[in-house]
């Protein structure tokens, strides 16, 4: 995996390499005004169907948490880190060719 920060002091801290590196991921740097180009694919096209399809499955998990069992009122009950990486596997599998298509697209062409 790549991550792509922006050029900020914060993320140019020796602390913020080293973490990457222990995390077996590859670090790249851009350069300013490149928002346009590389946000594209996080926002609009892939980060949206990533997040709708985890939004999706955490809402389904809350309603038959609360609505299937006789509970106290209190706060909302957490899921398992198994459950959650399931959703997160299930999300990036929704992931279409089609969505990395358009974000290649809206990456090289940022005003159509």
């Amino acid at each position: 995996c790549i991550i792509f920060p922006l050029l900020a002091p914060a993320h140019m801290h020796a602390s913020v390499a080293l973490a990457f590196k222990n995390a077996n991921l590859w670090l790249y740097i851009t350069a300013p005004n490149c928002t346009p180009y590389i946000q594209a694919c996080d926002k609009k096209m892939i980060n949206g169907s990533f997040k709708s399809s985890l939004e999706e499955n955490y809402a389904e998990w809350v309603e038959d948490k609360l609505m299937g069992e006789k509970r106290k009122q209190g706060p909302v009950p957490i899921p398992s880190r198994e459950e959650t990486a399931t959703w997160v596997l299930e999300a990036f599998n929704a992931i279409t060719e089609d969505d990395i298509r358009a974000a290649c697209c809206a990456a090289y062409f940022p005003k159509g």
